[in-house]
């Protein structure tokens, strides 16, 4: 890598220690703000340290989805750059670059601009070399270091950076957290967060249900509008006392399909049966239940005789 103006390049670097991780599960920022007001290279950097504390975690704090990606810029024009991530390998100076933005044009101001990028604990941010020039900041400042790579880099690829001082990278990236791990950002691109499967809204869930009564048993049909996994109970009141309870075995009920649930009458209702009149009958309360994927329930409740027998 080829001497930066009025920086040093070093051949060694101490290791800055990683911000914890928040409790909060918000977006979270990372980088650092400083204007940039220096534009050569063409290099790829990322920060490794800093001689004064800033507000901003240098690396990830946390895993999650890198949704934006800013930078202050006061050079004289704009100047394109990529957003790259970068993944120590575990040898001295060895990055993986696992992932990059669009190349956008930088201008002079404040812009940001919007990504999807999956990232770990741990990950670096900083602009990947695209033409000619690379933005930073030339502080002066022994303890501002970065890492650099003449040239530009692309995802997949794992290079040898130079460690070099004197100098901050002005890009702070905004990461959301993932909890369904689809690389969307829980708070901004991924409207159901609870499910990989969609990003749109979490679907509801309409039950439909239908019972058919036979000697030993109860099954009830039921569908549903979306898929989910469906309990199917029923209660029946055998004279005073507490009411005798009858379950199924959950299953889960696809769209468009009917599922067969299945009610065995256990010996003490066959027993009462037996021995009610023709004439009279016993109310089976059934009840259907779901929750969709952002946790709402879905009850269909319907009522059937249980005839006598004797």
């Amino acid at each position: 890598m080829r001497r930066l103006s009025g920086v040093v390049v070093v051949g060694a670097m101490a290791l800055a220690a990683l911000f914890a991780a928040p409790a909060s599960q918000a977006a979270v920022e990372a980088g650092d703000d400083c204007v940039a007001d220096t534009a050569e290279g063409p290099y790829s950097l990322f920060p490794e340290m800093r001689a004064a504390p800033g507000p901003l975690p240098l690396f990830a704090p946390v895993g999650g989805v890198v949704t934006r990606w800013r930078v202050s810029s006061a050079h004289s024009g704009p100047v394109p750059e990529r957003l790259g991530v970068f993944r120590p390998t575990g040898g001295p100076g060895i990055f993986q670059v696992v992932g990059e933005s669009n190349e956008e044009m930088v201008p002079v101001g404040t812009t940001s601009f919007p990504t999807r990028i999956p990232v770990q604990a741990g990950d670096r941010f900083g602009p990947i070399a695209v033409i000619n020039d690379t933005l930073y900041c030339l502080s002066g400042t022994p303890g501002d270091g970065a890492w650099g790579f003449s040239g530009s880099v692309g995802t997949g690829s794992a290079h040898q950076f130079m460690a070099t001082s004197g100098i901050r990278i002005a890009m702070v990236v905004t990461i959301e957290a993932d909890a369904d791990g689809d690389g969307y950002g829980d708070e901004t691109q991924d409207r159901c967060p609870q499910s990989a499967a969609t990003q749109a809204e979490c679907p509801t869930v309409a039950l439909g249900t239908f019972a058919v009564v036979k000697r030993k048993a109860v099954v009830l049909l039921v569908s549903s509008s979306s898929a989910a996994p469906v309990k199917v109970s029923g209660t029946v009141k055998l004279g005073k006392g507490k009411p005798l309870t009858l379950a199924a075995a959950e299953q889960s009920v696809p769209p468009g399909a009917l599922a067969r649930f299945k009610l065995a009458f256990p010996k003490r209702l066959s027993g009462a049966l037996d021995e009610l009149a023709k004439a009279r009958s016993l109310k089976l309360n059934l009840t259907a239940t779901a929750t969709d994927l952002a946790g709402r329930p879905a009850v269909a409740a319907s009522t059937v005789k249980l005839r006598g027998r004797e």
